[in-house]
């Protein structure tokens, strides 16, 4: 088996109908370490495995902290998802909720100083459907193409995988019925760390 060096394959751009950032900002004193407690209420009263919380810090620098949500942080009596990520470093971020089955990303941007306890609410959405199409071909350059590889979709403006596939006998990949936003076709599922 090989390995491939290669991370992000291609840049697709079918319009932008990018989901809408939802803000949130607050602060309080400088120092040590700051803690996100995140909650997510599902819409259809159902625990769902693969939702993913990424904590994503724009500044200084760029990092990312992913967490699946897991079976002892929902209630099963209110529906609701409570999460905490901690000792997270002062500085600007992107909250964002990922989950390739069946809601779309969402995000939430705030700053963080040391010290505080912020709160951060999701409602997943179901995921848009579209009539777009993104299909191409992971090819060995010594031969045939790449067979049973998984490729993934990453939604651009959140950095969320929104759907994966494998590749056929020949190399080829298709991803159907895609709403109009920018992706990025990637061998990386994005919202796991590297």
């Amino acid at each position: 088996m090989r390995t491939w060096a290669l991370r992000k394959l291609r840049r697709w751009n079918a319009t932008a109908l990018l989901p809408a950032a939802l803000g949130a900002a607050v602060g309080v004193s400088q120092g040590q370490s700051a803690t996100v407690i995140f909650q997510v209420e599902m819409p259809d009263k159902e625990m769902k495995k693969g939702l993913r919380i990424r904590a994503i810090q724009k500044s200084p620098g760029t990092r990312s902290r992913s967490q699946e949500l897991v079976k002892s942080d929902y209630n099963f009596t209110t529906h609701v998802y409570t999460h905490k990520i901690d000792r997270l470093p002062p500085g600007t971020y992107d909250f964002v909720l990922c989950d390739h089955r069946q809601y779309k990303p969402q995000k939430q941007s705030g700053k963080l100083e040391g010290g505080q306890v912020l709160s951060i609410s999701f409602l997943p959405e179901d995921q848009p459907r579209g009539d777009n199409v993104i299909t191409d071909a992971l090819l060995d350059p010594a031969g045939p193409g790449l067979r049973d590889t998984p490729v993934f979709l990453k939604d651009i403006a959140t950095g969320c995988t929104i759907t994966s596939v494998n590749t056929d006998d020949t190399g080829h990949y298709t991803f159907k019925d895609l709403p109009k936003m920018k992706y990025e076709v990637s061998r990386v599922e994005a919202d796991r760390d590297p």
